[in-house]
């Protein structure tokens, strides 16, 4: 009869219980905190008769403590931390976080544990949260087997709702960050469009590029208008036969990388009806499946001037002939002067012609490495953006890192590339001059090879030593920058992944000497002294990307920091760059 009256009044009580479980799981996502999940998970324990408290215990990793977070009822705090501790001494704690499921802790006359107490672990899969305390006002022999059994199955839901929140906060924090980086990288790829767009604008001879396919104008730039003398949008809504011959020439037929050019003499249309001739380059290539063309033309008025002032000495030369033959002497004085002059006149032609092809070849060379070595970062840019933006959800917060980071380096590679245009820009307007500074030597080569590593897209060891007598020196850092990231960059360029590249670094009192060495492809004998010229690039070097410019800087600032470059170079051996830069002349 005792039995079935306590069973009774259990039953009683699991159904309240029961009930409180039921209401727990229904608003679990409606709590705005997890702290405020933790309590009202608490409160469910109030349902059961016989609790004497329930007691949050939350675990620092970096202590490697549990610290009591919450109770019910407060006034029990002091108790609970004796209770605590005590069981942690007599070791039921650890037992409970190594079995990993609920635990009944047996009562200890020596910590005057008068109760029964059950230790549930909050466990999620990357390691230990926390532990809820119940204590009892019964002992062991009056807990059945169903309160057991309830009790570890609501701490499993309260675990897992516990985890839950936690991944939806951490998910949430994620998704605003990466929505705002998502959101710089935009506003970075559009500022890199309105470079370029203002590189083809700064170009003085005239750009158009063609849709392939239907020969329509899509793109020109202030030169082009200039030259042909419309408003821009008849032009873009023209083909380019009303401006341009249809025929080209097969002839002089020029290859840079895997684009194609025509270089020739041609004739322009103008909006009011004029032929200008020009000198005239046609460019092909790819961009994904759509297929462009780039026409590059400049005007000659300065050799067609000569070629009419030629003509016009020929014209007077014939008629003093004819009418003048009586002065024999005269005559012939008169004629070498103007045979001279014609000769002259010549040889400015030649000068003028060469002049123009020598610079409408560099500015095809320019045109062809903007095509090239910009379609390739953004079309990374372009497909990495919309795997994030199409597969979010399905992408793993390592995957999207990944994406990030190579929109990130892309971008960066970019913005080097455009600080070396406009560099050598600068450099041949300007005049620049350097403004040094002091700094730490061997503390700026550290932060330069780190930051050289991070955004090369090879993986390369680079050992570094420094021989230096002094930690200071005066010199302009941003130009020694620009000397040893080129040369840096070539020797992982042109090099193996699995290769080394070394960097020794001695500093004097007088002078800083920096020695790469790599075991690259090398440097043909006959091209070391052409790899200065701007855009040129080794015929060696296949497929591997480029601007042609790295070298260019290098030179140029050298001349700023007066200082010289040795190089010494092997075919599939490698090559050593020795660098001396005076320092410390204030």
């Amino acid at each position: 009869m005792e039995n079935i009256n306590k069973y009774d009044y259990e039953s009683i009580d699991w159904e309240f219980f029961f009930k409180a479980i039921d209401v727990f799981i229904s608003k679990k996502s409606n709590f705005q905190s997890v702290n405020e999940l933790i309590l009202n998970g608490l409160k469910v324990f109030q349902e059961i008769h016989f609790l004497k408290f329930v007691a949050f215990f939350t675990f620092d990793y970096k202590n490697a403590e549990f610290f009591l977070k919450s109770i019910i009822p407060e006034e029990f705090s002091e108790n609970a931390q004796k209770t605590f501790d005590g069981l942690s001494e007599q070791g039921s704690i650890g037992v409970a976080i190594n079995k990993g499921s609920v635990i009944i802790a047996n009562p200890d006359i020596f910590y005057n544990l008068d109760s029964i107490n059950f230790i549930s672990p909050i466990i999620f899969s990357s390691g230990v949260f926390g532990l809820v305390l119940i204590s009892t006002n019964k002992t062991r022999l009056d807990i059945s087997l169903i309160f057991q059994q309830f009790l570890t199955l609501y701490s499993s839901i309260f675990t897992s709702a516990i985890e839950n929140s936690i991944l939806i906060s951490d998910l949430n924090k994620n998704s605003s960050l990466l929505e705002q980086k998502v959101a710089e990288r935009t506003i970075s790829l559009s500022q890199s469009k309105r470079e370029i767009n203002a590189i083809l604008d700064a170009t003085h001879c005239g750009i158009m590029v063609i849709d392939s396919d239907t020969g329509e104008i899509i793109k020109i730039n202030h030169g082009c208008l200039e030259i042909i003398g419309d408003i821009e949008s008849k032009i873009l809504s023209s083909k380019y036969t009303e401006y341009l011959d249809y025929d080209l020439p097969q002839n002089s037929i020029k290859e840079y990388g895997s684009i194609k050019s025509r270089k020739f003499e041609s004739n322009l249309k103008a909006s009011n009806g004029n032929i200008i001739p020009i000198i005239r380059s046609t460019s092909y290539f790819n961009l994904g499946t759509a297929r462009f063309r780039i026409e590059n033309f400049n005007d000659i008025p300065e050799i067609k001037q000569a070629q009419q002032k030629l003509k016009r000495a020929n014209e007077i030369l014939e008629l003093q002939v004819e009418e003048r033959t009586e002065d024999y002497k005269i005559l012939i004085h008169k004629l070498k002067q103007q045979i001279s002059e014609r000769e002259r006149a010549e040889i400015e032609i030649r000068r003028l012609l060469q002049k123009e092809i020598d610079l409408n070849e560099l500015k095809s060379r320019f045109i062809s490495m903007v095509s090239h070595e910009f379609r390739t970062p953004l079309t990374i840019i372009r497909s990495s953006s919309q795997l994030i933006s199409e597969y979010y959800k399905l992408l793993t917060e390592e995957e999207k890192l990944n994406y990030l980071q190579t929109i990130t380096q892309t971008v960066d590679n970019m913005t080097d590339m455009m600080e070396n245009v406009v560099f050598i820009e600068q450099a041949s307007i300007e005049n620049e001059i350097a403004t040094p500074s002091w700094i730490r030597l061997k503390d700026f080569c550290l932060l330069l090879i780190n930051d050289v590593k991070k955004y090369s897209s090879k993986s390369r060891i680079i050992n570094f030593s420094y021989q230096g007598e002094i930690d200071y020196v005066y010199v302009d850092s941003t130009i020694l920058r620009l000397i040893l990231v080129n040369l840096l960059a070539n020797s992982i360029k042109y090099s193996e992944t699995k290769s080394i590249v070394n960097i020794d670094v001695i500093g004097t009192d007088k002078f800083a000497t920096f020695v790469i060495k790599d075991s690259g492809i090398g440097i043909p004998n006959d091209e070391i002294e052409k790899i200065f010229d701007t855009f040129y690039r080794a015929k060696n070097v296949g497929e591997i990307s480029g601007t042609g410019l790295g070298m260019t800087v290098v030179m140029r600032s050298l001349k700023l920091l007066n200082g010289t470059l040795d190089i010494n170079s092997q075919l599939e051996v490698g090559t050593t760059f020795t660098v001396k830069i005076p320092i410390n002349d204030q």
